[in-house]
């Protein structure tokens, strides 16, 4: 590696890490405003902008739903049937978002799978993941506008974090191009907004025992993995491996 790319690879680090890896707060008697997320990516998202200004919980249990003052979702048929139910609670007052809603029709990837008509994991494409990270922001924003300064300017750091993977995912995919015609996984299907966002073609195969890929939920509690940021760069990560030990 290059001299020029090994400081770019540590600046992304470093800049990754200067921002804490925030993990999920249970709901608590002390905090006023509660926010249930029906997934960890979407989770990981609001707690980083509203840190610990706000209860954070992953489910989608039905009676902590009822216990929520903002419920997030995806919206795309990711929760299933639950759609219809989800949307119900904005009769009961509650503030329901799709995070997904503010993202361009023509920009989302068909798929006979899911309800919706389309493939709801558009965080595999950075730049669509950045319409939900907007999304979220101007929900926390409206919700408690006396925060409105601390959580534009950690939005914005998370954005500019984004920036940075979105270039260094774009940059290693333009080297495994050159390398491989294919990356073969399990589950190609799965990784449509990947392929098309970095010029990847995926195709079906295994791949070496104990190689793991985070598609659906972010990595385990207290590691690199277990943030958005860092599943996405160990993804192309693991790519990278596995084209470069054949």
């Amino acid at each position: 590696m290059s001299f020029k790319r090994w400081i770019y690879l540590l600046v992304f680090v470093v800049f990754l890490f200067m921002f804490p890896i925030y993990k999920i707060w249970n709901f608590g008697e002390k905090a006023h405003l509660k926010v249930v997320c029906t997934n960890d990516i979407i989770a990981d998202v609001v707690a980083k902008i509203a840190g610990d200004s706000m209860a954070i919980k992953v489910s989608t249990d039905l009676s902590v739903l009822d216990a929520a003052d903002i419920i997030f979702y995806n919206g795309l048929g990711f929760e299933s049937k639950m759609d219809q139910v989800l949307s119900g609670y904005e009769a009961k007052g509650k503030t329901v978002v799709v995070v997904t809603s503010a993202i361009p029709r023509d920009k989302l990837m068909p798929s006979r799978a899911f309800a919706s008509g389309y493939d709801p994991r558009v965080w595999l494409d950075v730049t669509l993941w950045m319409y939900a990270v907007e999304s979220i922001r101007d929900t926390l924003i409206s919700y408690s506008p006396s925060h409105r300064e601390l959580y534009m300017e950690r939005a914005e750091q998370f954005l500019n974090k984004m920036g940075l993977l979105h270039t260094y995912i774009r940059e290693e995919s333009a080297k495994l191009s050159s390398k491989a015609r294919v990356i073969y996984v399990s589950q190609p299907e799965d990784f449509g907004y990947f392929e098309n966002a970095y010029g990847l073609t995926f195709g079906f195969g295994t791949m070496p025992v104990g190689t793991v890929l985070y598609v659906d939920s972010l990595g385990p509690e207290h590691t690199f993995e277990g943030s958005y940021l860092g599943m996405m760069k160990h993804n192309i990560d693991v790519f990278s491996q596995q084209v470069s030990s054949k």
